[in-house]
C-alpha cells in the first residue's frame, strides 16, 4: 500500500488525495496552529466562571481515566489553579488499569471524584457487534460505540446543571480529527443529506443496523446532540463546553506522558503497546476492526497529524504504528468475553460473511493478530 510521503496515511484512506509527487492533501493544506495562549484562556475561563452559582467549584472536567483527560485534570489545577469537580463516566466496559488511573489520580490530586454509571453502551453493543458482522464493513464500525458517547455528554451536561457549574473542561485536541470515519458514509461532511443518502445506502445492505429501537435512537441521538470541537460550545442552559488543548494552548505528547507518568503515576493499558485509545473495551476492539479492514485506525491518524505538527518524524511514526496496533489474541479473546460474546463464534460469523459479500481485508498481515484473527 503507497503511503504519503510526507505522513504515513496511506492511499486508500478514505477521503485522501495523493498528487503526482505522493503527498496527500492534508499534508498540503495543513497550515501552522495559532494558539490563543495560556493567558486568554484563564481570561475566558474567569468570565465564564463569574456567572457559577456554585461556589465549591470552578469547573468539571471531564475524567476519563486516559492520557488526555489525565493531563487536563493535571493541568486545570497546577496551571489554571482551579478547583474542579472530576466526573468520570462508568459505560460498564472500562479496563480495570482505567479504573484504576481514575482513583489513584484523584486522590494524588486531592479532587472530589463522582462515578456516574449509565447501561446505554451496554444496552446496544451486543446488537451492534451481531449486526455489523452479519456484512462486515469499515463505515459501520462507529456504531459499535452507540450509547457510549451518548452517556458520557448527557451525564456530564446533567451534573453540571444540577450543581449549576457553568463550566466543563474536556478532553480534545487537533491531533485526532478521524475524518476517515465519516468520509466512509459520506463525502461531504457538511451536509446532513449527504450523510443520510450514505448511511441509509448501507443500512439497505444490513437492515440489522436499525432493527433495535434503543440502537436506533442511539444512533440518532448522538447524531444531533454530540458537539465537536469542544471549544466555546454553549448549550441551552447557559453551559459552556471547553477544550483548552484545541485552540488555547498546544498539546505536546511529549510534555502529556512525562507529566502523567511522572506527576500522576498514570498507567497505560497493559493489553497494549499505546498510551492512546486503549480506555475502553469496545474501543479495543474497534481500532482492530478497522485496522484489519482497512489497514490503518485511528493512530495512523493520530500519529499523522503529530507529523504534520512537527512533534515527530515520519520515521519515528513509522516504527511506532507499526508497534502501537498490535493487539495480542489473548486481549482479543478478554475483549469479546468483557462483552459476552463468544470470540471463536464470532471469528467463524466474520469469515463466512467476508466471503458471502466478497469483502477484500486491507490489513497487513504483519500485525499478529490479524493472522491470528484469520487462521493465517
Amino acid at each position: 500500500m503507497k503511503l504519503c510521503n510526507k505522513c504515513i496515511l496511506p492511499e486508500n484512506y478514505s477521503g485522501l488525495i495523493m498528487d503526482d509527487n505522493g503527498t496527500c492533501n492534508l499534508c498540503k493544506q495543513n497550515t501552522k496552529i495559532d494558539y490563543w495562549g495560556q493567558d486568554a484562556l484563564k481570561k475566558d475561563i474567569s468570565e465564564i466562571i463569574k456567572k457559577n452559582k456554585n461556589k465549591e467549584y470552578d469547573c468539571i472536567v471531564s475524567f476519563s481515566g486516559g492520557r488526555d483527560s489525565s493531563y487536563l485534570l493535571w493541568y486545570a489545577i497546577e496551571k489554571l489553579k482551579l478547583k474542579p469537580l472530576a466526573v468520570f463516566i462508568d459505560s460498564g466496559l472500562i479496563p480495570k488499569q482505567t479504573i484504576d488511573n481514575v482513583k489513584k489520580i484523584s486522590e494524588k490530586l486531592g479532587v472530589q471524584l463522582v462515578i456516574k454509571k449509565h447501561d446505554f453502551l451496554l444496552k446496544s453493543i451486543d446488537h451492534s457487534l451481531k449486526s455489523w458482522v452479519k456484512y462486515p464493513e469499515a463505515a459501520t464500525l462507529t456504531n459499535l460505540c452507540n450509547g457510549c458517547r451518548y452517556g458520557i455528554g448527557k451525564l456530564i451536561n446533567d451534573e453540571a446543571i444540577k450543581r449549576k457549574i457553568n463550566l466543563v473542561l474536556a478532553g480534545g485536541t487537533p491531533f485526532e480529527k478521524g475524518f476517515f470515519k465519516k468520509n466512509l458514509i459520506s463525502n461531504n461532511q457538511n451536509s446532513h443529506i449527504s450523510f443520510f443518502v450514505g448511511y441509509a445506502k448501507l443500512v439497505l445492505k444490513n437492515p440489522l443496523l436499525i432493527l433495535s429501537y434503543h440502537n436506533l435512537k442511539m444512533q440518532v441521538l448522538e447524531y444531533f446532540t454530540m458537539k465537536s470541537g469542544y471549544v466555546n460550545s454553549q448549550d441551552k442552559k447557559n453551559l459552556t463546553i471547553l477544550s483548552p488543548f484545541y485552540k488555547y494552548v498546544k498539546w505536546d505528547e511529549r510534555l502529556v506522558n512525562d507529566t502523567i507518568e511522572n506527576a500522576l503515576n498514570w498507567k497505560s493499558n497493559p493489553e497494549l503497546n499505546s498510551t492512546y485509545r486503549g480506555d475502553c473495551v469496545v474501543g479495543i476492539i474497534r481500532q482492530f476492526l478497522y485496522n484489519l479492514m482497512l489497514g490503518y485506525n485511528d493512530k495512523d491518524d493520530h500519529l499523522s497529524w503529530l507529523i504534520r505538527d512537527g512533534q515527530i518524524s515520519r520515521e519515528d511514526a513509522l516504527q511506532r504504528v507499526e508497534n502501537e496496533k498490535k493487539v495480542g489474541i489473548d486481549t482479543l479473546k478478554y475483549t469479546f468475553s468483557e462483552i459476552g460474546i463468544d470470540y471463536d463464534s464470532y471469528v467463524e460469523e466474520f469469515k463466512k460473511n467476508i466471503k458471502k459479500h466478497k469483502i477484500k481485508l486491507l490489513g497487513d498481515d504483519k500485525f499478529t493478530a490479524q493472522c491470528l484473527f484469520l487462521d493465517c
